[in-house]
């Protein structure tokens, strides 16, 4: 299985997405997550099947679970950056 590795700002992101939506349903909460680290695997085993957005700089792609934005670098390992929500502004990364 390929290898992915989240940056300080992602986990943080994991942290309070989990949070946020525990507050209501801690049963939801964990679906979420597991979905997330989810298509975390399938960003690995396929680096470049997320999409580019011109206002981000580099090579950043973006894959969108419910929601919710992986924003990561196809490298090798794959590095996820931020897990965001689809309604931030993302010119702010």
């Amino acid at each position: 299985m390929k290898k992915y590795v989240i940056t300080e700002l992602a986990a943080s992101d994991l942290f309070e997405i989990r949070d946020y939506i525990a507050e209501d349903n801690r049963t939801a909460a964990k679906k979420v997550l597991a979905e997330l680290k989810e298509a975390m695997q399938k960003i690995a085993r396929n680096p470049r099947i997320g999409h580019v957005r011109e206002e981000l700089s580099g090579e950043a792609r973006l894959w969108s679970v419910r929601s919710y934005l992986i924003v990561y670098l196809p490298e090798d390992p794959v590095v996820i950056i931020r897990v965001l929500h689809g309604a931030r502004e993302l010119t702010l990364l």
